[in-house]
């Protein structure tokens, strides 16, 4: 979580430089397109740099006093094998996050892509709780923020407060889905 809130900030920092430029220069399907590839380029290489550097960890994962190395537990990953425990991520994501869930069922507490990448996530201290409240309390934060931001209707080119103001809609009110549109 804490890992995830740098990257995005990063991420959402060059995209939305990437939107300025873009936007200015009319450009803006490319620019899009950049801005994802970008953003991945930089979870890969954050993720990747970091788990297999020196403290074998993301600054999030030292926060929480967890390292990644080898399915062994003695030596530290290559590049190689952080590259590939990151591309697995996305193959835990599939179906329904069942990559994540095994983890508490396996042996050694394995989440799909560490077993494909032969690795394993071990605790070298105890866990700072107040770390795990906040990384707990900035998941539902982030997603209560997402439920409340406006949303243009696509009809009518008005906004709603997102999520939190369509599920207020009475019943038959004829109001469509709200979602985001592109102003041209």
């Amino acid at each position: 979580v804490l890992d995830g809130v740098a990257v995005g900030l990063l991420a959402g920092f060059v995209g939305f430089v990437l939107g300025v430029l873009g936007e200015s220069a009319g450009r803006r399907e490319e620019t899009w397109l950049l801005g994802g590839i970008l953003g991945l380029g930089i979870g890969w290489f954050y993720f990747a740099l970091t788990e297999s550097g020196p403290r074998r960890a993301s600054p999030g994962k030292r926060a929480l006093r967890l390292q990644v190395v080898t399915a062994d537990g003695e030596a530290r990953i290559s590049f190689l094998r952080a590259t590939g425990r990151w591309a697995g991520r996305y193959l835990s994501l599939l179906p329904l996050l069942a990559g994540y869930l095994m983890q508490p069922f396996t042996a050694r507490r394995q989440a799909l892509h560490d077993l494909l990448a032969g690795t394993v996530v071990l605790q070298i201290g105890p866990t700072r709780r107040w770390l795990l409240a906040l990384a707990i309390f900035l998941v539902f934060g982030l997603v209560a923020l997402g439920a409340a931001l406006p949303v243009e209707h696509a009809e009518d080119g008005q906004f709603g407060q997102g999520a939190v103001a369509w599920a207020r809609l009475p019943q038959g009110s004829g109001m469509p889905l709200p979602r985001y549109t592109a102003r041209r």
